[in-house]
C-alpha cells in the first residue's frame, strides 16, 4: 500500500511540475558563420513553470570533482528568463561572443533551473503545496575546427597495491572524451583480460588537456600480481 502510494505522489508531482530539456550535450563547433546553438525547453505538465537559464565554465580534477565559474563575456543567452505555458515548448539561444582563436575545446555547463514562484491562487488560511524544483545541467562544449582527443593511460606498468589498482588516464588532446563504448585490457606477462564494465571508469568524461585518476579491484585471476599493464580499446559495436 505504502509502495503504491508513493507511486501515485511522485507521478502527480513529475506531472504537475516537471519540465524538459534538450539537449544535454551540445559541441558548439566554430565556423565564420556559425557562433550559435540553440535549447529548448519542454513544459510537459499542466501548471505555468517560470524557468531560469545561466551558463558557467566547467573544469574537473583528478578525482571527477567539478568546479565552476562565471562565463563573463564569453556568451549571449536569450531569453535567460522564461515563464512557459502548460504543454509549451520555448527555445533559448546561445551565442559565442568569446576568443575568435581557440587553440583547444572548451567547456561549459548549461543550466535551466526552475524558478520558485507560485502561480497558483490561494484562499486565506490555505498552505502552501510541497513543490520539487527541477534542474538541469547539460554539458556545452565549444571546439574550433581540428580538434580531437588524445587519451594515455600513465603509468604504463601499474603496481598493484592491496589488490587494487590506481592509475590515471590523462588526455593530451584538444577535446574532451567521454569513455563510451571502451574498455580496458589488463595484462600480466602472456595473461590478459578485456574488462568492459568497470564501475567509475568506464563513461566517465576526460576534458581537454585535462587527467583523471581511476582505481578498481584486480580481477580474481590477477590476485597474485604485483605489476600489470593496462590499455584502452575500443569495443566493437
Amino acid at each position: 500500500m505504502k509502495f503504491s502510494i508513493s507511486l501515485i505522489f511522485y507521478f502527480l508531482l513529475s506531472t504537475t511540475y516537471a519540465f524538459k530539456l534538450s539537449p544535454m550535450t551540445h559541441t558548439l563547433e566554430l565556423t565564420e558563420k556559425k557562433r550559435s546553438a540553440l535549447f529548448y525547453v519542454d513544459n510537459n505538465s499542466d501548471k505555468p513553470q517560470a524557468i531560469q537559464i545561466t551558463m558557467t565554465t566547467r573544469q574537473m580534477d583528478e578525482k571527477g570533482k567539478e568546479t565552476n565559474k562565471d562565463i563573463g563575456d564569453d556568451f549571449l543567452i536569450f531569453p535567460d528568463q522564461i515563464i512557459l505555458k502548460p504543454k509549451e515548448k520555448k527555445a533559448v539561444k546561445v551565442t559565442y561572443t568569446g576568443d575568435d582563436v581557440l587553440k583547444e575545446e572548451r567547456a561549459y555547463r548549461f543550466i535551466a533551473e526552475q524558478m520558485p514562484l507560485d502561480f497558483s491562487k490561494k484562499k486565506k488560511g490555505q498552505t502552501t503545496n510541497i513543490k520539487i524544483l527541477l534542474k538541469y545541467r547539460a554539458a556545452f562544449y565549444v571546439a574550433p575546427e581540428g580538434v580531437k582527443p588524445d587519451l594515455k593511460i600513465v603509468p604504463s606498468e601499474i603496481k598493484v597495491n592491496k589488490g587494487r589498482v590506481s592509475f590515471d588516464i590523462e588526455n593530451k588532446g584538444s577535446a574532451h572524451k567521454v569513455l563510451t563504448r571502451m574498455g580496458l585490457r589488463i595484462s600480466e606477462g602472456k595473461k590478459s583480460k578485456e574488462l568492459t564494465t568497470l564501475k567509475g571508469v568506464l563513461g566517465e568524461n576526460i576534458l581537454a588537456h585535462s587527467k583523471r585518476h581511476f582505481s578498481f579491484m584486480l580481477p580474481e585471476d590477477f590476485s597474485t600480481s604485483k605489476k600489470v599493464k593496462l590499455e584502452l580499446f575500443k569495443i566493437k559495436k
